[in-house]
């Protein structure tokens, strides 16, 4: 169960990412804002695998059969944040986040397109109803 407890505290630590975010959003364009985070980011992993004697394992994985899918990862994530902070500055920490919250369904539609993987059991496909149904009340009320 170490999994649920680690997933849960990540919740807890996007929801202060969001309202962050928000406030910040109010002083500072989102560009700069995301330029900071990935410029922290990269200092700290990129001193944390030196530290750990991982450096290889970076320029393999940027340079070996992974690249592609490490450039999937890369522009996706990129493309997802400018996304989400832009969505934030318009609607605010609250809304966005909610209807963010829907990226379960599609993590799942995409390790099945993408992967071959099948991850739909019975909880996760009620949790997704429930999930859909939320994001529908925040569009339709929001």
């Amino acid at each position: 169960m170490a999994w649920f407890w680690m997933a849960l505290a990540s919740a807890c630590l996007w929801g202060i990412c969001y309202a962050a975010m928000e406030h910040l959003l109010k002083f500072f364009p989102s560009t700069v804002i995301m330029a900071a985070s990935y410029l922290a980011g990269v200092s700290v992993w990129v001193g944390y695998l030196l530290f750990k004697n991982n450096g290889p394992k970076l320029l393999e994985l940027v340079s070996g059969d992974q690249k592609y899918w490490m450039l999937a990862y890369i522009l996706s994530a990129m493309v997802a944040n400018f996304l989400l902070y832009q969505a934030t500055a318009l609607k605010g920490a609250t809304l966005p986040a909610i209807v963010e919250i829907s990226y379960p369904m599609f993590t799942a539609l995409a390790v099945f397109g993408l992967l071959g993987g099948i991850s739909f059991t019975p909880g996760m496909l009620a949790g997704s109803a429930l999930i859909a149904s939320g994001v529908a009340c925040v569009y339709m009320w929001g």
